[in-house]
């Protein structure tokens, strides 16, 4: 029985007796409260028999938080319930999906770094190596791409391009040497550039995962077949962009050589899904919650995503608790992630110190505005908490240039234009070294703000009263970790909750940056806390238009918001169709299911 296997076992057994956990498995299930129907498990030690001839039972979980901006990696190992004869322990540990630094406890930069005839790496590290320490040689040969998971938000993409199909959407990639830009480019298909860096995640990820288990004793005894694999995606992603990661993994060949892209072992896990199991493993006061809605707003770097569940039923035990789940409103959110706050910085301060024409020259030098966000104001903005300034060193951003298209006495000059764009004087400039002060840096923070308020606004309204109203909020994600936000975010929840709430509160748990892949590791080992969820999206089937075969009709099958499970009570109560063939030599009947932005619709948009 694979470890997979195993794990769905136990929340079987488990259900079939009643609640009761059987005794050769309660030391280590760490599993109560009789009747419950979902299971989590908590990181503290657990005690069986001692009997050193018998292998240490186990159960991997691998998952990969796949960001806009950055990416992480964690591997879980739990104890296996069903042949548990040795001491374990609930092993977790967060690694950076970097080729070059795996081990350090932190995400990485998402980057893809391909040289053909090379094999593929990943992570900011890595591109910082490789930018620095490469010949002119190969310099030839090597490419990168960054920033294409925004490519797979469909819904934003529509609103500007129209029709989208992520399998015939082509990335171009960046050459390392950027004289090579002018005259040799390199494009290659989104679904190639996801399925390589998921690819190299599951790499490191096993890596890691063996040689914890071969520190432990246990050899090479874990195969990729053995692992629950995870990965993470924004809620408000469509259909299409989650079937088309489907493929990725199974283009990743996290298993092997499964060709099932539908394969239980490997599960996509809604980003502020994840962070709810994890919010609720450290969060302590689950008696006010019983019955009550809650948010969990996950901002990242590119999408600010938020779901909204009831505690229907719960746990406590020691270390973490036990979750039953029921989805109040299908998943929202927008594009407001911490990259609003650079393209900000960019228009907002670094345009008018540096002039239109070495901007242009910037946007045509990618590698140079992304290595001075790696080494510098990444992790400014991370720490940001509303007082500090932010230093812009002249002489480190004109060296990232590889000439002197820009002058420190330009950028110097150019201070003024940034004191009267806005009315600051207080932008000063001592040895090469100009301060940007923190009122101004404040500004480029409401783009990611603005917009998370007013939909905060909007979601709290409706609300109240018809759908119980809402106890409190969690704040999770890359940009929960930044001071200034870990108290902004909690002060405009009070403040649009005093009309409804005044007791309502935002709670930021510990380790906010890694809820999501710290989360997706007990959605792995079981998904079960989610019971009952909402249809996105309406859908329909393609029927013959008999007034007008040249027109789209559709028959709807599922309506937005709808409980999901009650889909098979109802399709058995009242079947669909009765549906025909259009002509008497037809032989076949073709369904395509249609996906609809709407509740009330003439027409489908397109078919998945």
């Amino acid at each position: 029985m694979s470890a997979h296997e195993k794990a769905r076992a136990l929340a079987r057994d488990f259900q079939n007796n009643g609640g009761n956990v059987p005794n050769k498995i309660l030391a280590n299930a760490k599993i109560f409260q009789p009747g419950a129907k979902s299971i989590q498990l908590v990181p503290e030690p657990c005690y069986t028999n001692d009997h050193s001839d018998e292998t240490w039972p186990h159960i991997p979980v691998i998952s990969i938080d796949l960001g806009t901006s950055r990416s992480g990696i964690a591997f879980g190992i739990i104890p296996d319930p069903q042949n548990g004869q040795k001491r374990v322990e609930w092993k977790l540990s967060y690694i950076s999906a970097d080729s070059e630094d795996p081990r350090k406890p932190e995400k990485s930069e998402t980057i893809l770094i391909h040289v053909p005839n090379q094999r593929d790496r990943i992570g900011g590290t890595a591109w910082l190596s490789t930018f620095d320490n490469q010949t002119s040689d190969d310099f030839l040969e090597g490419y990168y791409v960054r920033d294409f998971k925004m490519l797979m938000d469909v819904k934003s993409r529509k609103v500007r391009e129209g029709d989208v199909q992520l399998k015939k959407t082509e990335v171009d990639l960046i050459p390392f040497d950027t004289e090579v830009k002018k005259t040799s480019t390199m494009k290659m298909s989104l679904l190639e550039v996801v399925s390589r860096f998921l690819k190299v995640c599951g790499e490191i990820g096993f890596q890691e995962l063996q040689r914890y288990a071969n520190g432990v004793g246990w050899g090479n005894k874990i195969s990729r077949e053995d692992v629950n694999w995870v990965i993470t995606i924004p809620a408000i992603w469509t259909d299409q962009a989650r079937i088309f990661m489907r493929e990725a993994c199974l283009n990743a060949r996290f298993l092997g050589k499964t060709e099932d892209p539908f394969t239980s072992q490997v599960g996509l896990c809604l980003e502020p899904e994840a962070a709810t199991l994890f919010c609720f493993s450290v969060f302590t006061r689950f008696d006010s919650m019983k019955d009550k809605n809650f948010l969990v707003i996950d901002l990242g770097g590119g999408t600010a995503d938020i779901t909204y569940h009831k505690l229907v039923g719960f746990s406590k035990f020691s270390g973490g608790c036990r979750l039953e789940l029921e989805e109040v409103e299908g998943p929202s959110g927008g594009p407001w992630g911490g990259r609003l706050i650079d393209q900000a910085f960019r228009k907002e301060i670094l345009a008018p110190l540096i002039g239109e024409r070495a901007l242009k020259e910037l946007e045509k030098r990618e590698h140079i505005w992304f290595k001075f966000l790696v080494e510098k104001f990444w992790s400014f903005k991370k720490q940001f908490d509303g007082k500090k300034s932010f230093i812009f060193d002249v002489s480190h951003f004109c060296g990232l240039f590889d000439d002197s298209f820009i002058t420190k006495e330009e950028i110097i000059r150019n201070i003024k234009n940034l004191q009267d764009k806005h009315n600051c004087q207080q932008i000063i400039q001592r040895s090469g070294r100009i301060t940007i002060p923190p009122e101004l840096i404040v500004k480029m923070f409401l783009p990611v703000l603005q917009p998370l308020r007013a939909h905060l606004q909007d979601l709290i309204k409706r609300s109240f009263p018809n759908k119980g109203g809402l106890a409190m909020s969690f704040l999770v994600g890359g940009m929960a970790e930044n001071p200034y936000l870990q108290t902004e975010i909690p002060k405009m929840w009070k403040e649009l909750m005093v009309p409804y709430d005044p007791q309502s509160e935002c709670f930021v748990p510990p380790r906010a940056g890694v809820a999501i892949v710290e989360g997706a590791l007990r959605f792995g080992f079981d998904p079960s806390p989610f019971r009952m969820r909402r249809a996105r999206t309406s859908y329909g089937l393609s029927i013959y238009n008999e007034k007008d075969p040249s027109k789209p009709l559709f028959s709807k099958v599922i309506t937005k918001n709808d409980n999901l499970s009650n889909l098979l009570e109802i399709t058995t109560k009242t079947p669909l169709g009765p549906y025909g063939p259009v002509t008497e030599s037809q032989t076949y009947l073709q369904c395509s299911l249609y996906e609809l932005s709407l509740i009330h619709i003439s027409e489908p948009t397109r078919p998945y």
